[in-house]
């Protein structure tokens, strides 16, 4: 199920799956570098079901 949901954002997002995934992890550690590609996804929405 979660594999889905990562693998629909990602697509929603226009990356692939991987580079989502780096994002998701960069964010959620403090990195800003990823935040250039557009992707506005927070953590705790993702978490919380709630995806944008």
């Amino acid at each position: 199920m979660l594999n889905k949901r990562l693998s629909e954002e990602a697509k929603n997002e226009g990356v692939i799956l991987n580079s989502f995934i780096q994002h998701l992890v960069s964010n959620a550690l403090g990195f800003s570098d990823n935040k250039s590609h557009g992707m506005a996804i927070d953590l705790d929405v993702l978490y919380k079901g709630k995806i944008r």
